[in-house]
């Protein structure tokens, strides 16, 4: 088997002890962080689940571990979040029921995996629920999440769960020097338990941000609030994660600074004091889950709720 990434291979250990032991039961979850390579661990289980040969791994020469390899196995389902909607939604699921019931092809097990579970409306949780509450035999269901809390309560007691723990930095550093990366003190600092962001936290990324931090420090925030609005729309989702990853800093930044990031989070921390800063960015990070829980929700109209609540 391929090796897994190293922040991985401590719970790879610990799922493989179950597999053994075969304790591990029809629905389990995994918690994880984006950036983290989880579904490299999603894949790992589920040949080792399928695999003719071993109980604890996938041996690779099987006919169904060839099959996986080629990313055609008959009795591995990944349900996701379709692009155009954001959301995972009842239809799915149901299909994904209906292919529960079903005899393996293989007459072994099937390995059905939601990924990113808490994308579910709530009509698609209470279908998957049913199906959690009486999983059919030889069937095991895999649920990934990066927000557990917004799952069904239901949903997360039906499913033994395993959490996925980020690197520390000296690991990412370590990977990075590895990997022979070319990585910036902000980068690190944003994405030092999301490695796997690393790559993606791009030169023009870099200069959005220190542009935006630029207008957030201004004296009046309502006159630059189109500006705002405009970067952090482009791309919210990335760009609220950032900017949250930043105010926060900035909050650490008060009591012990970041050496290397002054230029960036010292005007953060001239323009507002540690009770404001720190009560805006709560109100940033709840918005952040209501938009995350809702994608529907119009992120500009909060975005200008949350501006105009700072300005005053």
């Amino acid at each position: 088997m391929d090796s897994l990434y190293p922040w991985l291979q401590p719970l790879w250990t610990q799922l493989q002890k179950a597999l053994t032991q075969d304790r591990l039961p029809n629905s389990i979850m995994i918690e994880s962080a984006d950036g983290l390579g989880e579904q490299q661990l999603i894949d790992a289980l589920g040949k080792a689940l399928l695999c003719s040969n071993s109980t604890d791994e996938g041996c690779g020469f099987c006919h169904s571990c060839q099959l996986f390899a080629a990313g055609t196995h008959p009795d591995y389902h990944r349900l996701m979040p379709l692009e155009t909607k954001k959301q995972i939604s009842v239809d799915q699921v149901r299909e994904l029921n209906r292919f529960a019931a079903e005899s393996s092809q293989l007459s072994g097990k099937r390995v059905l995996v939601v990924t990113l579970a808490e994308q579910m409306n709530s009509s698609a949780s209470n279908a998957l629920l049913k199906t959690l509450e009486e999983p059919p035999s030889q069937c095991v269901f895999v649920v990934l999440t990066h927000a557990k809390s917004q799952l069904l309560p239901t949903v997360v007691s039906r499913c033994q769960q395993w959490h996925v723990s980020p690197p520390s930095i000296e690991q990412t550093q370590h990977w990075i020097a590895e990997q022979s990366l070319s990585v910036s003190d902000l980068a690190l600092t944003l994405y030092a338990q999301a490695p796997l962001k690393l790559n993606e936290f791009t030169e023009n990324q870099s200069d959005e941000l220190a542009s935006l931090i630029k207008l957030l420090t201004k004296d009046n925030l309502l006159v630059e609030q189109s500006k705002i609005v405009a970067i952090l729309t482009s791309e919210p989702q990335r760009s609220l994660e950032q900017l949250s990853i930043v105010l926060h800093m900035a909050l650490r930044h008060f009591a012990q600074p970041y050496e290397g990031l002054e230029t960036i989070l010292t005007p953060v921390c001239n323009r507002w004091d540690f009770g404001t800063l720190s009560r805006m960015v709560e109100r940033l990070d709840i918005m952040r889950a209501e938009l995350r829980a809702h994608p529907g929700l119009n992120t500009e109209l909060l975005l200008i709720e949350w501006l105009t609540y700072w300005h005053e």
